[in-house]
C-alpha cells in the first residue's frame, strides 16, 4: 500500500469575514486579504494581524462643538445661505480634531454637507483652515492697475479647494511694473 496524501484545504479569508469582525470596508482589506490567504492567518494569528494593519477610527462627536456665528441675513436668499452655511457647520463642527470654529459675514457653502464654507474657519489641533476667496484682495490698494488682471493673475497662481497651490510663481514684468510704480 502507497501513502496516502492529504492535501490541505486552505481556508480563504474574505472581506466578509473582515465585516463580520467589525471592520469597515476600506482600501486596506485587500492587502491585508491578500497577506492572511498567503500566510495561512486564522483565529488569534489573523486577529493579532489585524490589529496591526486596521486602521484606527475615530468617530465624529455627538454634539458639534460651538462656534462664532459672526453673520446675519435680512432677505430670503440670505436667510436660506444662512440655514444652508450653519447646516454645514454643524456637521465640520463634530469633528474630533477640532478645537473652535467661525462664520464671517460673508460666509456661504460651496460644497457637501459638512465641507468648511467660504468665510468659514475652523481651529484644529495644531493647524487652522479657512476656505475664503481673495479675502485680503478687497482692502488692497492696487493704484491704476485694471483689478482684472490683478484677479487673473492671482487665480491662476492659487489653487482654491484641496490639494495645495504652486510653490512659486512669477508676476507678468508689465504687472510688476505698475505695481512698482505705485505709490501706496
Amino acid at each position: 500500500m502507497g501513502l496516502l496524501k492529504i492535501k490541505s484545504i486552505n481556508i480563504m479569508i474574505t472581506g466578509k469575514q473582515l465585516t463580520e469582525l467589525d471592520y469597515r470596508p476600506s482600501k486596506w482589506f485587500k492587502g491585508a486579504i491578500e497577506f492572511a490567504n498567503q500566510n495561512n492567518l486564522e483565529d488569534e494569528a489573523l486577529v493579532s494581524y489585524l490589529k496591526t494593519v486596521a486602521p484606527t477610527i475615530i468617530e465624529p462627536l455627538n454634539e458639534p462643538l460651538f462656534y462664532s456665528k459672526n453673520i446675519k441675513a435680512e432677505t430670503e436668499d440670505e436667510f436660506s445661505n444662512l440655514q444652508q452655511v450653519f447646516n454645514t457647520m454643524e456637521v465640520l463642527m463634530k469633528t474630533p480634531t477640532l478645537v473652535n470654529g467661525a462664520l464671517m459675514p460673508d460666509a456661504y457653502t460651496t460644497g457637501d454637507l459638512g465641507q468648511i464654507p467660504v468665510g468659514g474657519v475652523v481651529l484644529a489641533k495644531n493647524a487652522i483652515h479657512n476656505a475664503d476667496i481673495y479675502c485680503s484682495v478687497m482692502m488692497t490698494i492696487m493704484g491704476n492697475i485694471i483689478p482684472k488682471d490683478v484677479l487673473d493673475k492671482a487665480q491662476s497662481s492659487t489653487h482654491f479647494g484641496g490639494g495645495g497651490r504652486p510653490e512659486f510663481s512669477e508676476l507678468p514684468s508689465d504687472l510688476e511694473q505698475k505695481i512698482s510704480k505705485t505709490n501706496f
